[in-house]
């Protein structure tokens, strides 16, 4: 009986375990925009009022890629490809940016998102 509870214990520590790791490999999407807009603040010479729209931009890209990514895997539901989520985002990145920077961004070795 003492073996039996042993086994239920470790199992359930197991189990807990399990779930706490998966969720700690998925980084916030805060995170990555912020990485994200650095990256671009410096490759492109951002003004302040664009680093704040290109921030928001790549959280949103971030979290519908998040949404959907969990969503195909609970469901198997059919999720927007990746690259039309991405292109939808340079889209928009474009109509915020200046020809320059449009220029920098199409030859600069940053990329938008991975």
């Amino acid at each position: 009986m003492k073996r039996i509870v042993t086994f239920l214990l470790l199992a359930f520590a197991l189990m807990l375990g399990t779930q706490s790791v998966s969720a700690q490999e998925k980084e916030p999407a805060t995170s990555i925009a912020k990485k994200k807009t650095i990256e671009l603040k410096a490759a492109l010479a951002l003004d302040n009022d664009q680093v704040g729209k290109v921030y928001e931009l790549i959280k949103g890209y971030v979290e519908n890629d998040q949404k959907y990514a969990a969503k195909a895997k609970d469901k198997g539901a059919k999720a927007p490809s990746k690259e039309k989520l991405k292109e939808a985002l340079i889209a928009n990145l474009e109509q915020l940016l200046t020809e320059e920077q449009v220029k920098k961004l199409s030859t600069s070795s940053v990329n938008v998102i991975d």
